[in-house]
C-alpha cells in the first residue's frame, strides 16, 4: 500500500539542526538509522532533499538509485519512492512554496553535483537562520534550483543592460523591503534569470548584497553618531538600516564584521 503524506510531513526522526530547533517555515530535518526501511510512499507538496550525511538506495521512478553525502534531490508531488538505509544519516528537507515552484519539473531528478555544492549549503544556511531568513534570500535560493532543473545557463561574459537597473534600483532602496518579483519587473526578466544573473554577475545573492549594504550603512552611522556625541540606540539604527529587530541585526553585524554592534561602537 501506497501512503500520501501531507504537507510537512515525512519519515524519519525529526532533529534540531545545529543546535536551532525552529528551522525556516517548510524546511525539517529528518535523521534515519541504519538500516531503517521507509515503505513505498508520496508527497502532496514536491520537496527538495538535501542528504547531509549517511548513504541508502531509493526506489524511485521505476529503478534503484544510490544516494550518498552532498545529493540534492528533487521529488515532485506525486512520485513514488521507498528508501533502505545501509548507514545513518541526516537529509534536510524542504518544500518550497513562490513564484519559480511552477517551473520545477514534474518528474524526480538529482541536481548536478556542482551545483549541488553549492546551492546545498545555501538552503542549510536560510534552514538555521529560522524566521530571520529573509523571503528574498529564499527565493533567490529556489529561483537558482529552477534554473539548474531546467538546464538554464547563465555564464554569459556580457552584461546586459537591465542588470544596472536593477543594481541602482538595489541601491536605492536597501534598507527598505525588496522582493525578488519586484526587481525582476523593473528589469523586464523572470526572477529566474534574475536570480541567475545576479549571483553570476556579483558572486552572491541579491539578499547577500543588500545585507552587506545594510551593515555598510550602520556602520557609518554608528560612526557619526560617535562623532556628533549623540545617543542613538542600536534599536533605532537596527530598524533604520531595514533589519526586523534588533537580534537580526546583531547576527549579520557579527556575521560579517566580526563583532557585535555595541563592541563596534565602543571601539570608534
Amino acid at each position: 500500500m501506497i501512503s500520501l503524506l501531507s504537507a510537512g510531513h515525512f519519515f524519519g526522526k525529526r532533529r534540531a539542526l545545529h543546535g536551532v530547533d525552529s528551522l525556516r517555515d517548510g524546511i525539517v530535518l529528518r535523521e534515519y538509522a541504519a538500516g531503517t526501511e521507509v515503505p513505498a510512499h508520496e508527497h502532496e507538496r514536491g520537496h527538495f532533499c538535501y542528504v547531509l550525511d549517511g548513504n541508502y538506495r531509493e526506489r524511485i521512478d521505476g529503478g534503484t538509485v544510490t544516494r550518498a553525502a552532498c545529493d540534492l534531490l528533487w521529488h515532485p508531488a506525486g512520485a513514488v519512492h521507498s528508501e533502505e538505509h545501509g548507514a545513518p544519516g541526516h537529509h534536510l528537507l524542504w518544500e518550497p512554496a513562490g513564484e519559480g515552484l511552477a517551473q520545477l519539473p514534474e518528474e524526480p531528478l538529482r541536481i548536478p553535483a556542482a551545483d549541488a555544492c553549492e546551492l546545498g549549503p545555501r538552503i542549510v544556511l536560510e534552514a538555521a537562520r529560522g524566521e530571520a531568513a529573509s523571503q528574498l534570500d529564499i527565493d533567490c535560493v529556489l529561483n537558482e534550483l529552477v534554473a539548474v532543473a531546467n538546464g538554464i545557463d547563465e555564464r554569459s561574459s556580457s552584461t546586459p543592460d537591465w542588470l544596472a537597473r536593477v543594481e541602482e534600483c538595489v541601491h536605492d532602496r536597501f534598507r527598505t523591503s525588496i522582493g525578488l518579483a519586484e526587481l525582476a519587473a523593473e528589469a523586464g526578466v523572470s526572477t529566474v534569470h534574475l536570480a541567475r544573473v545576479w549571483r553570476r554577475r556579483h558572486g552572491r545573492t541579491i539578499g547577500e548584497y543588500v545585507r552587506r549594504h545594510r551593515i555598510a550603512w550602520a556602520e557609518r552611522r554608528l560612526a557619526r553618531a560617535s562623532v556628533e556625541r549623540r545617543d542613538v540606540s542600536l534599536t533605532e539604527i537596527a530598524l533604520e538600516a531595514g533589519f526586523a529587530d534588533l537580534a537580526h541585526f546583531s547576527r549579520t553585524f557579527r556575521a560579517l564584521t566580526g563583532c557585535a554592534p555595541s563592541a563596534y561602537r565602543a571601539l570608534i
